[in-house]
């Protein structure tokens, strides 16, 4: 029979009125969420807080119908381990408490271009990283300078000298080896120069960093 048990997604915090559980979003708390619980159930309580499983029809009993659909109704037990532990498992606790799907699988799909890689771009870039976005191009032709490191976050100074997007590609696919990270060492000097990258590939999202040449943000 299949073993459920908490699911650690949703929030349960123990009051003085009882057990609240879960809530209307990630900052509210809704007060008819308040489980009273009598001796029995307050053993098999601790015991799912414990990381015990149970099967459906224990915790039907041992809750009682009503108390049990009650915390079904709010997602509070699932079938499966919940990820915890991944880079992604904070992320995955926010879309879920907010019942905004699977953005994971969505986000793992969807390329992102980089155009730049100082003070917007490097911040920009960290932030794709550690969501998931599947492909990272990076575009940049400039160098690491000792006055870049002031905002320029993953650059160091044994970065010096060395190309902004190479030296970011390799930070960003160690802080998060699951995603794909390129990089063009190159100026975009025309339209056509721009045009040839973005159709390079299906990019979801495109993301202008950089302040040169003035025409630029026509040719985008």
């Amino acid at each position: 029979m299949n073993e459920l048990r908490l699911n650690q997604y949703v929030p349960i915090i123990k009051g003085e009125e009882g057990y609240i559980i879960g809530g209307n979003g990630l900052f509210s708390v809704d007060r008819g969420s308040v489980a009273v619980l009598d001796e029995k159930q307050e053993a098999l309580m601790q015991a799912l807080l414990r990381g015990e499983t149970r099967t459906e029809e224990e915790l039907r009993s041992g809750f009682g119908e009503q108390q049990f659909t009650f915390f079904a109704a709010r997602g509070l037990f699932v079938s499966g381990n919940t990820d915890t532990e991944s880079i992604y498992s904070r992320n995955q606790a926010y879309y879920y408490f907010n019942n905004m799907g699977n953005v994971q699988k969505k986000l793992s799909g969807s390329p992102v271009l980089i155009l730049g890689c100082g003070g917007i771009g490097t911040h920009v870039a960290w932030n794709m990283c550690v969501l998931g976005v599947g492909k990272i191009t990076l575009v940049d032709f400039d160098t690491v300078e000792e006055s870049n490191l002031n905002r320029q976050i993953l650059y160091s100074m044994d970065d010096i000298g060395k190309n902004k997007a190479e030296v970011l590609r390799e930070r960003l696919q160690r802080i998060n080896p699951n995603i794909t990270v390129n990089f063009l060492n190159r100026k975009i000097w025309s339209e056509e120069e721009l045009d040839e990258i973005v159709q390079s590939d299906r990019f979801s999202l495109i993301l202008k960093s950089l302040d040169s040449p003035a025409l630029f943000p026509l040719w985008l």
